[in-house]
């Protein structure tokens, strides 16, 4: 319930349906009433959706598995979704034509779309949204991206994802030469004149907004729960610019979250709705974390006042469900751990988990 003035937002991970009869709609099934009682409700949209688009196996160096059809838009609306991040390592997989497409139909839909867009001024334009007298801003970046289907700096005018490049390097551990065959450390960082630009956007919305959340595809998948060097430094440069909470997903697991200095930083919210079209083999199953989590946010002009997180399973069907009790408390767990290196400060408490601020 919604303090006097507040606004209420809610976020979630991963949503993708590749193949299913019923497409998104099924998925949402037993989430809907949760999702719709938000002021504004958040999410990252991974795959392009299109009636007719094409691909050619020659612009890519991997297989794909599909597309979503129009009958996802309306399924995000009608669930409630607001706003969707639309940067991330799949939703330039069918070219430009699939990304236009999907702007179109999730436009028809009501459902507004951040970090990409048909140029490089739309893809970097926050997503402006009033509920309560409060203006919101949603950004959007992506430093997940497919080689060599998508350039790191494509012609300004072309249609594009909004991006952060990172780089990479690797490090002999100090006991290499006492313990042959200990792995490398990998080492990375986000390249300095890019994060400067995505701080400088980040600045402009604040000014224009009273709050403002950026969305971020980062990380590594295949099930690892430990973060990349370069989420923190970025998570952390986002609150710095004046973002006040910040979204990650693409790990397809639960990671940690950090609160720092008045904002809040969720590195990964795990996958919500997620089916590729077929059952999957024993060792993704081996990967997969059926564990995610809905944030359930209040601010105001002075900010966030509270942060809840609703525990969520996906059930045999992969449908996401809330849920309580001992399951709830495994999402708890795996929060808890994965943020203790933050000092955060979880409770969980009659199915949900609350953040001390």
């Amino acid at each position: 319930m919604n303090r006097a003035g507040a606004v209420r937002l809610l976020a979630v991970g991963d949503n993708v349906a590749i193949g299913h009869e019923r497409g998104l709609r099924f998925f949402y099934e037993k989430v809907t009433s949760t999702l719709r009682v938000g002021d504004l409700t958040f999410g990252n949209l991974e795959w392009p959706i299109g009636d007719s688009v094409a691909w050619d196996p020659r612009d890519h160096g991997r297989p794909l598995y599909g597309h979503m059809t129009p009958d996802d838009a309306e399924a995000l609306s009608k669930a409630g979704f607001s706003v969707v991040s639309i940067a991330n390592n799949h939703i330039m997989d069918y070219g430009a034509d699939g990304l236009l497409q999907t702007l179109q139909h999730l436009d028809r839909q009501g459902v507004r779309a951040c970090g990409a867009g048909v140029n490089f001024e739309e893809a970097h334009r926050p997503v402006f949204l009033t509920r309560r007298q409060l203006k919101v801003a949603f950004l959007a970046y992506t430093s997940v991206f497919v080689y060599p289907s998508y350039p790191v700096r494509p012609p300004r005018t072309a249609p594009q994802m909004a991006t952060l490049e990172v780089s990479t390097r690797y490090e002999p551990s100090p006991r290499i030469v006492e313990q042959p065959a200990t792995p490398m450390r990998t080492i990375s960082c986000a390249v300095e004149q890019g994060l400067a630009a995505v701080q400088r956007e980040i600045r402009a919305a604040r000014q224009a907004a009273d709050f403002v959340l950026v969305s971020w595809h980062w990380g590594v998948s295949d099930g690892h729960r430990k973060r990349a060097t370069y989420q923190s430094q970025v998570g952390r440069a986002c609150i710095d610019a004046g973002a006040h909470l910040v979204v990650g997903h693409h790990p397809h697991v639960l990671q940690g979250i950090e609160t720092y200095r008045r904002g809040v930083i969720c590195y990964s919210l795990g996958n919500f709705a997620f089916w590729l079209g077929r059952d999957p083999t024993a060792d993704e199953m081996a990967k997969f974390d059926p564990f995610s989590a809905i944030v359930d946010c209040e601010f105001d002009k002075g900010g966030i006042r509270s942060i809840n997180f609703v525990p969520v399973l996906l059930n045999a069907r992969f449908q996401p469900e809330v849920v309580t009790d001992d399951q709830g408390a495994v999402v708890y767990d795996a929060l808890r751990k994965d943020s203790e290196e933050f000092g955060t400060g979880l409770h969980y408490s009659q199915g949900r988990i609350s953040l001390r601020l």
